[in-house]
């Protein structure tokens, strides 16, 4: 027998999706150690427009602890699973995509209204082809300081094994 073959973009996610499950539940653990105070939302399948309003949404819930004395600056996680495009990585979207310098940005905007420049701590965790590119581009923009209200914290990818997470 033959194997089939499909394009990337048509590429089944049924397991890609099973890992934000899983951490979607992992989150929502009473047990979960990494603080009382967390804010968990999870999109499916968004637009570009509801990606870009998460991040105001979090700076407002985030507005609640900046100007406490124990404030450490915070931290921001974004768990994708779907597809990513070639030579960017970038995330694809409902209705387009997500570019790493346009996450940056306003990433970068979301922080310098939440947290003292080099404080919010940064992860980015994706599991999506070429995502490998996406994750050079926000390590980079970081440690250039491009991006200096943003510390990398845990950033990775990853993605099935006929897939890629690396880029030349």
């Amino acid at each position: 027998g033959g194997r089939f073959l499909h394009p990337r973009m048509a590429a089944d996610l049924r397991y890609t999706t099973a890992d934000a499950n899983f951490l979607e539940a992992h989150f929502r653990e009473p047990n979960y150690d990494s603080g009382k105070e967390e804010f968990h939302r999870r999109l499916r399948n968004p637009t570009r427009g509801q990606f870009f309003q998460a991040l105001p949404d979090i700076r407002d819930w985030f507005g609640g602890f900046r100007d406490n004395a124990d404030w450490d600056g915070g931290g921001i996680q974004l768990c994708f699973a779907g597809h990513g495009r070639q030579g960017d990585g970038a995330l694809v979207l409902a209705d387009g995509v997500v570019t790493p310098n346009e996450f940056l940005g306003s990433l970068a905007d979301t922080a310098s209204s939440i947290s003292r420049s080099g404080r919010l701590r940064v992860s980015v965790v994706l599991d999506s082809c070429h995502s490998g590119a996406f994750t050079t581009e926000v390590l980079e923009a970081c440690f250039s300081r491009l991006v200096n209200f943003l510390v990398p914290f845990h950033v990775f990818a990853s993605c099935m094994e006929d897939e890629f997470a690396w880029e030349e």
